[in-house]
């Protein structure tokens, strides 16, 4: 099933939309149905034209990003655990980790290093299992290898591979006995619905945002010509937003982020139990996203 969805997901999202738009108007318009084959051409060269403008990206990435500012000196706790989620990896295991790290992935390793300093030295907890499920490769001990080669101590990262969604990073997380409070290492517009997980378990996490995309400032001509990088920015977003109504539709998610709670539960795991807070909404399930 997981499988099944995530494949699903990746064909209602873009490129992989623009191209079943484009290719059924193709076929359309081969047959008798020629203006209804015109009519999905012109949707898919219009969305695509839509996501590849940098105005575009900032009406879709805005509200996710400018939800939670990056973690500053005066804001950061005396102590505490870090926490990176992981966000995308190669397959290819020839290559060192600073090649394997897809761009999520890399700039969160590289906030937590920034992090890791500026606390004197606590420990970081990396997340990701095989988030692909037709590729083997786990996350986390590619992130663990950078941040090794960055000059973290070994004995200073705690290594989790078997989350393969967002859920499931936040439930194997705090099966774990980390010292509070937790710092959330994220892309700054995956942190609404990363904190609105940890919200309905009853955790409330310090966000540290990274990631973030800069398209321009308003009024630059540019924001108004198709780009790849508005493309890729446009798209990510609208992954965010399917993410967020799909945990909703699961009740895996708190409408806004929070710390109230409802009960406790206690979840066992390998590294032992620890009592946690939960709220009904909670469904331990596994899908994509």
């Amino acid at each position: 099933m997981f499988s099944v969805l995530y494949f699903v997901k990746h064909a209602a999202l873009p490129p992989t939309l623009i191209l079943i738009l484009l290719l059924v108007g193709l076929f359309l318009s081969l047959t008798r149905r020629r203006w209804s084959g015109l009519v999905f051409l012109g949707l898919g060269i219009l969305l695509y034209g839509c996501l590849s403008m940098g105005s575009t990206a900032r009406i879709l990435v805005r509200p996710l990003e400018s939800a939670y500012p990056p973690l500053s000196r005066d804001r950061l706790p005396p102590q505490g655990t870090l926490v990176v989620l992981g966000g995308g990896v190669s397959p290819l295991v020839d290559f060192p980790a600073t090649d394997r790290l897809g761009r999520a992935s890399l700039r969160r390793a590289l906030e937590a290093v920034r992090l890791y300093h500026l606390m004197g030295g606590p420990e970081i907890v990396v997340c990701g299992g095989p988030g692909n499920p037709f590729s083997p490769v786990a996350e986390a001990p590619v992130l663990r290898e950078f941040l090794i080669g960055a000059g973290i101590p070994e004995g200073k990262i705690i290594v989790e591979t078997e989350s393969r969604t967002t859920f499931e990073n936040v439930e194997r997380l705090l099966i774990m006995p980390l010292k509070r409070p937790l710092i959330l290492i994220t892309s700054a517009r995956h942190m609404s619905r990363a904190l609105r997980v940890f919200s309905a378990f009853g955790e409330a996490p310090t966000p540290a945002p990274c990631d973030f995309h800069p398209l321009g400032r308003p009024g630059d001509p540019l924001l108004y010509l198709p780009s790849a990088e508005a493309f890729s920015a446009s798209t990510s977003a609208l992954y965010e937003y399917l993410g967020i109504v799909w945990y909703r539709l699961l009740g895996r998610i708190l409408h806004e982020p929070s710390a109230s709670t409802a009960d406790t539960a206690v979840l066992p795991g390998v590294l032992g139990a620890r009592t946690l807070r939960r709220t009904e909404q909670v469904r331990l399930r596994s899908e994509p996203l």
